[in-house]
């Protein structure tokens, strides 16, 4: 709904502009919409049939163990089953499933943009999640 609406101010602000105006900002809707698709779409998340507090454990002994180059900025600690792990260019999530309460969710999230790179490291680092989990 925010998209639409700006979209809609732009397009009013551009009715005052001269012909050459409207390629600015229809450069400048494309930009911010390609910016704010590809910003959402970076990142990966996995649901595991564990507690909160098993899921928790198991990120923390995959980075101490696997990913000791990833610096934890922040002391997570669970509340109300949930915890983040910040770091320098992005973040770790660990939630309750919102609407399955056996299953914990954790996302992953480093950097702007995606790569194929940070995919398979998404891929490999949730795969290691899981078989800690006995998935």
């Amino acid at each position: 709904m925010t998209r639409i609406r700006s979209l809609l101010a732009l397009i009013a602000i551009a009715g005052f502009l001269p012909a050459c105006g409207w390629f600015a900002v229809a450069g400048v809707i494309v930009g911010v919409d390609y910016g704010v698709n590809k910003k959402n779409d970076n990142g990966s998340w996995r649901d595991f049939e564990a507690t909160p507090e098993q899921t928790f454990q198991a990120v923390q002994d995959e980075l101490k163990e696997n990913w000791p180059h990833v610096v934890v900025k922040n002391k997570p600690a669970l509340k109300d089953g949930t915890a983040e792990f910040k770091g320098k260019k992005g973040h770790i999530k660990v939630a309750p499933h919102v609407r399955y309460k056996e299953y914990t969710r954790v996302e992953v999230e480093v950097g702007t943009f995606d790569s194929k790179e940070r995919s398979d490291n998404y891929k490999k680092f949730l795969d290691s999640i899981g078989k800690r989990l006995g998935e």
